[in-house]
């Protein structure tokens, strides 16, 4: 993973890091590789703390009570709007975006997780990828380009629930349907907001099957990547929960 806050937040040295991830365009794009994951979250905070489920492995968890509570902080040196945040995104694709078409590389864009969309804010900076609204600005904002699109996370769109504009379902048939729909997180949480935990994809809230039956119906050619393992005792390289993610799939 590739991270940068001078691109996401506009400070000096962005361009130099645009630079960056354009070389590493070319080089996916002479390796053949198809696509690779953006995302545009830098105030973020991922969880509040891990927890042991009635299976028995540990997870992540997220309750957004406990973040305003005792999480929450002014990250950086101001407020960043979401004016300033979408400014800064255009910055980027816009220059990102010709790269990946010459390199035939597809960009697909991961929405913020968690999707706290709320607010509209995390630690003092703006989250603009929490729901389908968000999404279709994004969409919008590069025409007709065959090379941007989704990382579809299946876990942080069940993680918005009904907040989210469109379900699970209806952004498959959307951008599964127009082949925007690059790699698909493959995973399941417990609950919507606001308290949720990370499952195994037999044991979460969403069905997995029809899921995956939805993605097949609108002929979707995407990865697709369980994604966030739980910790198992004895597991340490994730092996275990690696071969019955892939065996469920």
């Amino acid at each position: 993973a590739y991270r940068t806050q001078k691109i996401q937040l506009g400070q000096p040295g962005r361009d130099q890091d645009i630079e960056k991830f354009q070389t590493f365009i070319r080089d996916v794009g002479r390796l053949g590789i198809f696509c690779t994951k953006i995302d545009f979250h830098p105030g973020n905070t991922y969880t509040t703390k891990e927890i042991v489920t009635s299976r028995g492995y540990r997870v992540r968890e997220f309750n957004l009570e406990d973040f305003h509570k005792s999480v929450e902080k002014q990250m950086f040196d101001r407020i960043y709007t979401a004016g300033d945040i979408w400014a800064n995104y255009a910055y980027f694709i816009q220059a990102v975006l010709p790269v990946a078409e010459k390199a035939d590389v597809r960009l697909g864009l991961h929405p913020d997780d968690p999707p706290t969309a709320a607010s509209g804010m995390m630690n003092g900076v703006a989250k603009i990828f929490v729901d389908y609204d968000g999404i279709r600005r994004a969409d919008e904002l590069v025409g007709r380009s065959r090379h941007w699109g989704l990382t579809l996370c299946v876990g942080t769109w069940s993680e918005g629930g009904t907040q989210m504009g469109k379900d699970t379902f209806g952004m498959i048939e959307d951008f599964g349907g127009r082949g925007k729909i690059f790699a698909v997180h493959f995973r399941n949480v417990s609950a919507p907001l606001p308290v949720f935990h990370e499952t195994f994809q037999d044991d979460g809230y969403m069905d997995m099957y029809q899921v995956m039956k939805a993605l097949r119906q609108a002929k979707c050619t995407a990865s697709l990547i369980p994604d966030h393992y739980p910790a198992i005792v004895n597991d340490p390289g994730h092996r275990i929960a690696d071969t019955y993610s892939i065996a469920y799939m």
